[in-house]
């Protein structure tokens, strides 16, 4: 059974050669140094000292190499050593889709294991810079498109990489899959700001209140969480969706949805930031203190709400490919509803009166 290799190098391509053919092999991997990672047995020779060969060399041509590009000769099908290394990555081709060894022919010799009709590059036909060339095109080109596989798979990007390949590709339904991949990574970027506000931490500001200004401050305030919610409505006015996602069959607009998605997440800081600068005054006595932390409190429902709305986005959006293939029909809903808890409110008034008044109603 072949090592395992999980904590050990992955290279781009191993190479397989016998040891007369090494000065041509070396003038390759010359080239290709630098450029991508290699498997030359010669850079290897500490890893390997005092290792089972036949596990270790099974276990880089078959499990640590995304190619094995083999250098056919009379030579290779005579040695012991290309015979192991040959039959492991057969080993790995026959479970592998798509090509994972590529044949070099360095003479006429014809090789055991490989079907007649594998196509072949020949060295002396393309000679050394035309096949470095070669070597260099098939593994940058297999690269891009298993970071494209991996990025783009119909889910939510989680990363910055991921939403920008989903720009430059646009596959089906990208505006709705950008709009939430954005929401989301630049919510993730606040979850220490809403910590705080969930334990009720904020930082003390230069705002003192007391009988003589408490009904101006709650009055300000609750003028100014309305003008937030009035901005929330603003960015989600159908008219300025469809600016950005597009009519029905059209296309959408990169700049408006990033625009959007901007937009939204600073009105959630700004609820955030809202109830950490009535909880940062100063105080003078009990009741002052309790009507504050019910003002600040009516923040938590639009908080939660755009929360909630970013969350179920991003779990509709990455089912809406599964369901879609059963033939059911997706429809992505982009609904918030916003509001002041009226109960709430009216504790605070009641808690405002004792406050100034010093007696309960």
């Amino acid at each position: 059974m072949a090592e395992t290799a999980s904590n050990e190098d992955q290279f781009d391509v191993a190479v397989s050669f016998a040891g007369e053919d090494r000065s041509y092999v070396l003038q390759v991997v010359d080239q290709l140094r630098g450029k991508m990672k290699i498997f030359y047995d010669e850079d290897y020779k500490t890893e390997a000292w005092g290792r089972n060969g036949v596990e270790y060399f099974t276990d880089v041509f078959m499990n640590r190499s995304r190619y094995v590009i083999m250098f056919i000769s009379q030579h290779y099908a005579e040695k012991m050593w290309t015979n192991v290394e040959r039959r492991a990555a057969l080993s790995k081709a026959v479970s592998q889709h798509g090509p994972y060894i590529l044949p070099v022919r360095l003479d006429d010799t014809e090789l055991e294991g490989l079907l007649p009709t594998t196509i072949y590059l020949d060295a002396r036909v393309e000679g050394l810079d035309k096949l470095v060339k070669a070597i260099q095109q098939k593994v940058t080109t297999t690269a891009n498109v298993a970071l494209a596989k991996s990025v783009l798979d119909g889910r939510v990007p989680t990363t910055r990489e991921g939403v920008n390949a989903l720009i430059e590709e646009r596959p089906d339904s990208w505006e709705y899959l950008l709009y939430a991949a954005l929401l989301k990574q630049n919510l993730d970027k606040l979850e220490g700001q809403y910590q705080d506000f969930i334990i009720g931490y904020s930082e003390r500001n230069q705002q003192h209140v007391g009988r003589d200004n408490l009904i101006e401050f709650v009055r300000s305030n609750l003028e100014s969480i309305a003008t937030i919610v009035r901005n929330f409505d603003v960015v989600l006015n159908p008219k300025v969706q469809e600016r950005a996602f597009g009519k029905p069959g059209a296309p959408g607009d990169v700049d408006r949805i990033v625009h959007l998605a901007t937009r939204f997440v600073s009105v959630y800081r700004d609820f955030m930031d809202w109830a950490a600068n009535i909880r940062g005054a100063t105080v003078g006595f009990g009741p002052i203190a309790e009507t504050l932390q019910l003002l600040s409190l009516a923040a938590e429902q639009p908080i939660s709400e755009c929360r909630r709305f970013v969350n179920t986005l991003v779990a509709e959006v990455n089912s809406a490919q599964e369901r879609a293939s059963v033939g059911e029909k997706v429809n992505i809903t982009m609904k918030v509803k916003l509001e002041l808890d009226s109960d709430l409110m009216d504790l605070m008034q009641e808690k405002m009166i004792i406050a100034i008044t010093g007696t309960q109603s």
